[in-house]
């Protein structure tokens, strides 16, 4: 097995990986509630779930970045429009995620167990431009990227039809499910682990059809 190969599994190990991650940082982290006094009350109350919680968000964001840009050297022709607007959006949408998770991060030593005194400085911080652009980078990737990746995947033939109803159910659950129950985006992320891990276990036709006739050549 040369190292390009191997290169490529690790990436896609990935996929499952990074999934694994964002569902365990999901059930970690504390609620913040609304706004900055929300959000200055729950790292107060909590600061270590806070720290793991969006730490893992950052690991998990940086473990899926190469896992899915190493679906794009699966894809031929067919489908290949649809899963690169996919791997794109993504992409940016976990580079979004990690970048929020880092402004969160340093709203820790911002608190500082002071909650009450935090807040004009997380109004500030949630104000700026430059959390502008992370959210300008998050909400397309989170929401219309995986979808995309999984219908231009299936389009080609590399995952079965059910990851795009996991797929689109990840993104759903995130987007609605998130308001009403806290632990919906740990079901989110389970939903995108079941997706991937259609796609990476799931044989293409062409693959079942040559292993077919080599197990019916082997008996004659």
């Amino acid at each position: 097995m040369t190292t390009t190969t191997l290169r490529h599994r690790a990436a896609l190990a990935g996929l499952v990986l990074g999934s694994l991650l964002l569902t365990v940082d999901d059930l970690v982290k504390p609620e913040g509630g609304d706004g900055a006094k929300g959000m200055a009350e729950a790292v107060a109350e909590a600061p270590t779930a806070w720290l793991v919680g969006w730490t893992l968000t950052m690991l998990g964001a940086a473990v899926l970045l190469p896992g899915i840009g190493a679906l794009s050297g699966r894809v031929g022709k067919r489908g290949a429009g649809l899963t690169t607007a996919g791997i794109v959006l993504m992409g940016a949408g976990l580079i979004g995620t990690a970048a929020l998770a880092a402004s969160n991060l340093v709203l820790e030593p911002v608190v500082g167990g002071d909650a009450a005194s935090a807040i004009p400085t997380i109004e500030r911080m949630n104000e700026s431009a430059a959390l502008l652009v992370v959210f300008l980078l998050y909400l397309p990737g989170r929401f219309l990227g995986l979808p995309l990746l999984i219908g231009g995947l299936v389009r080609a033939g590399l995952a079965p039809m059910w990851t795009v109803v996991a797929g689109v159910g990840s993104v759903l659950v995130g987007f609605v499910g998130s308001a009403i129950v806290p632990e919906a985006d740990a079901v989110s992320s389970v939903l995108m682990l079941l997706a991937f891990g259609g796609v990476l276990t799931h044989r293409p036709a062409a693959v079942r059809d040559d292993a077919t006739v080599r197990a019916q050549v082997s008996q004659t």
